[in-house]
């Protein structure tokens, strides 16, 4: 994207608040430059941004049959793909979108949760089958929306 100044516009601007010509170039190139940023191809960041924001994602036990799945969602996939819990567990989902509104449904248990950053939203449901729930982005979000798929393994208990 390119940004046109007047020159006369850029002339006051130095004079009024002495702002020198080089330093007003490097703050229209940060403000209007673009950026090599790896989202833009789908990709998830790397660890560092993750560990930023204090919420890795996967799953933690959080009580008894209680559980917590902190799952990001990115163009085009979630991580982690796949949540394993016991059956009869408890999971409250923590979701965010990386880089766009996404939406996460799981299927089978009308959970329904829209993703959009920087926080979480969340929803509960319990598992009382064992079996694989998937679960798939809703909201239209590109080329690459019908790829985006994973599942909830529920683990039978041993009796």
């Amino acid at each position: 994207m390119t940004a046109w100044i007047h020159r006369s516009g850029m002339q006051r601007l130095r004079r009024r608040r002495g702002i020198s010509p080089t330093l007003m170039a490097i703050s229209l190139l940060l403000a209007c430059g673009e950026t090599d940023n790896p989202r833009d191809e789908g990709a998830p960041p790397d660890g560092n941004e993750v560990a930023a924001r204090h919420d890795s994602p996967g799953t933690r036990q959080t009580g008894p049959n209680r559980w917590d799945a902190v799952i990001y969602t990115y163009n085009w996939g979630f991580e982690p793909e796949e949540i394993r819990v016991p059956q009869g567990a408890e999971v409250t989902f923590r979701i965010t979108s990386r880089d766009d509104f996404h939406g996460f449904i799981l299927e089978g248990t009308g959970l329904r949760i829209s993703a959009v950053a920087p926080g979480f939203a969340t929803g509960t449901h319990t598992f009382p089958e064992a079996g694989t729930y998937p679960f798939v982005c809703d909201t239209y979000c590109g080329a690459g929306h019908y790829t985006m798929e994973g599942r909830v393994v529920v683990e039978p208990t041993a009796d």
